[in-house]
């Protein structure tokens, strides 16, 4: 299980990984998007000169007779300043100038040279800047509609650029700390996965191990389970024939047994045959003693009776060797008993093994 889990959160990493990686995408396309998109106002805006008081340079008559326009505005606001601009003028050139009561008139030859310094200029870029402005929001209407319907000022549309400028800027912040945010959780979870992963590796590492010791123990059961087979082989052959000597067993137990019977009732038989001889033994001694001349006929029974009584006697030797061949065979079968027992003993003992 915990395999597992850490595979799924392996993978929950990965999803959240790529999910950071294409919104970073995304993110750096707009950036490149909003830097290669062209300024609106740059059509509209003059070129600025870098301010150097120290520059000198020639008027054209199309250059004079804009000063000469510039002073006449000028001595409108005020005379005293204007017929001071205009002495300087005229010290700076050393040329013959014409000054009249009326509306102040300055000529400036072609050829004069004077110093110029761009922060003296006044800039009237006020209602080319409003100009650009309307346009741009004829085009893409960037003011509201409250903005619209009042007349349009430059205080107005600075307020409203400066606002947009800052909403504009909290969003950058707002989204520059969501990076940096989501920066640190992508290096957590960077970190997070490097653990995992080596976490993984110990793991892979381990069941490899395991795999190798499982293929070993699986290839030691192997040999066990065939050496096993061969031992249940050998016991199942040895069973065999344990039981068919286990039969014969049986079968020269009755054997035996009727023999016995057999040698018990020729024992008696001897028995009676051996009082019948004392007797007749005796009844010979009492023969003998009471008549010592018999008669050829008693002793032909009395020879017919020895031989029968040797008769009786190798009849009972034969009976005594094969009772004691039965007792031989006897015992043999018990040793094959004590051998099945031995051999039980040795197939409990391999079963333990």
């Amino acid at each position: 299980m915990d395999s597992i889990n850490l595979l799924a959160r392996e993978d929950e990493f990965k999803k959240l990984n790529k999910q950071l990686e294409k919104k970073s995408e995304s993110l750096m396309k707009q950036i490149e998007q909003v830097l290669q998109k062209p300024d609106s106002y740059s059509e509209f805006t003059t070129p600025t000169k870098k301010h150097s008081c120290d520059m000198q340079k020639q008027l054209t008559p199309t250059r004079a007779h804009k000063e000469t326009r510039n002073v006449k505005s000028k001595s409108k606001i005020s005379n005293s300043v204007s017929e001071q601009q205009v002495s300087r003028l005229i010290d700076a050139d050393g040329s013959n100038n014409n000054l009249n009561n009326g509306p102040q008139q300055i000529t400036v030859a072609s050829n004069s040279v004077r110093t110029v310094c761009d922060c003296c200029n006044v800039k009237s870029n006020d209602m080319e800047f409003l100009y650009a402005f309307v346009c741009v929001h004829v085009k893409d209407k960037l003011l509201p509609q409250s903005y619209a319907k009042d007349n349009i000022t430059v205080e107005k549309v600075c307020k409203f650029l400066s606002s947009k400028i800052k909403l504009l800027q909290e969003k950058i912040d707002k989204l520059q700390s969501t990076i940096s945010s989501k920066t640190t959780q992508c290096e957590a979870h960077l970190t997070r996965l490097a653990d995992l992963e080596n976490e993984r590796m110990s793991l892979l590492n381990k069941n490899s191990n395991l795999r190798t010791t499982s293929i070993e123990m699986k290839a030691k059961c192997h040999s066990l389970q065939n050496r096993l087979e061969e031992k249940d082989k050998l016991y199942k052959e040895q069973r065999s024939v344990a039981d068919t000597a286990s039969n014969e067993l049986k079968k020269f137990k009755t054997k035996v047994v009727g023999l016995e019977a057999r040698c018990a009732s020729h024992e008696d038989v001897i028995d009676n045959l051996k009082q019948q001889i004392e007797t007749l033994k005796i009844n010979e001694k009492e023969i003998r003693d009471s008549t010592r001349n018999l008669s050829s006929a008693s002793q032909a029974k009395i020879t017919k009776l020895e031989a029968h009584v040797n008769a009786q006697n190798k009849q009972i030797d034969r009976q005594t060797r094969l009772i004691s061949n039965l007792r031989r065979q006897i015992s043999l079968m018990s040793t094959s008993g004590a051998l099945k027992v031995l051999e039980q003993e040795y197939c409990k003992l391999l079963d333990e093994i």
